[in-house]
């Protein structure tokens, strides 16, 4: 099958075009980084160094292709750049879809359209209470370009999908808040995180191995949303790892939520239910919950070391 991937130069969409390239999928690559030709010529992909905003470019790199897996997004503090970038660039990517006839189309998606959880486990019926998000003009747009799903079905019959997950990671994992972590306890301060708190965190071989069965699905919804996870992880646990991997003396406390004064979306607990994606595509992860701590460990101890080595550079 012909695929095209958008922020193929990403961290995630990286690993879906490997994930894929090793499946013997047809790949198409479109990045604004140009980056994005060395990760081409790895799998033997087309690539294309461009915006997906950039209508002529998305028509090149779709036409002839069957699915499109949409990545891309700038994750800008600034709210032009997140709506004229990343909404207005996924519109044009539906446009050339239309015109390039997609089988199915994948958005990947963030499960802080929700807000915030008001029920445990999270499913896919949960409200969805941008207001409340962590960034909610992030999630207000995430949310948008759901929508534009909804409408390309209804106008041209686009089957769209779309995927909704907590914290993504891999052989690396990034993020603001486990950075900061991170940087604290290699200064021996004493991490503070919310008792009773924490998310589902999703490796992205499971990520690839949902996107794999959604490319085999014989009957595209016409729109359809699932949640994914692999593992919920405490913060408590996440502060431990960081604490014996950095040697901090520091150590850390958890703090009674109502006491709670750091970021707003580390309260509460994030966890989601695949239940839906099992049923309908027979989803489950492919890691134990022993497996992704384990991994998730060892990604952490990347993100300590590419700290400790900046730190050294600077």
């Amino acid at each position: 099958m012909r695929v095209a991937i958008t922020g193929a130069a990403g961290s995630v969409g990286s690993f879906l075009t490997r994930f894929l390239a090793d499946l013997n999928h047809e790949l198409v690559l479109v990045d604004r980084d140009a980056s994005v030709a060395d990760v081409g010529r790895s799998v033997g992909a087309a690539a294309y160094v461009g915006s997906a905003g950039d209508r002529v470019l998305m028509q090149k790199a779709l036409d002839g292709s069957d699915a499109l897996v949409h990545s891309a997004w700038s994750f800008s503090d600034e709210p032009e750049v997140t709506f004229t970038t990343d909404v207005l660039g996924y519109l044009s990517s539906l446009e050339a879809g239309v015109r390039s006839r997609l089988r199915q189309v994948l958005f990947l998606s963030s499960a802080v359209v929700y807000g915030c959880p008001r029920s445990i486990p999270v499913s896919e019926e949960h409200p969805c209470l941008v207001e409340q998000a962590r960034n909610p003009l992030y999630a207000a747009a995430k949310l948008a370009a759901e929508h534009l799903g909804y409408v390309y079905f209804q106008r041209h019959r686009l089957p769209v999908t779309n995927v909704r997950f907590w914290w993504a990671y891999g052989a690396e994992i990034g993020g603001r808040n486990l950075r900061d972590m991170v940087k604290k306890a290699l200064a021996g301060g004493t991490l503070e995180v919310p008792a009773d708190a924490g998310g589902s965190f999703l490796h992205l071989s499971d990520l690839g191995r949902f996107v794999e069965m959604w490319l085999n699905d014989p009957t595209p919804a016409s729109v359809q949303t699932f949640n994914l996870a692999t593992c919920y992880v405490g913060w408590e646990q996440i502060a431990a790892l960081i604490v014996d991997l950095t040697g901090s003396k520091g150590g850390y406390v958890a703090v009674n939520p109502a006491e709670w004064r750091g970021g707003s979306f580390l309260v509460g607990a994030w966890q989601l239910s695949s239940a839906k994606a099992q049923a309908k595509l027979g989803f489950s992860p492919g890691l134990s919950q022993a497996e992704a701590l384990t991994e998730l460990r060892r990604a952490l101890s990347r993100l300590v070391q590419r700290i400790k080595q900046s730190a050294e550079l600077a």
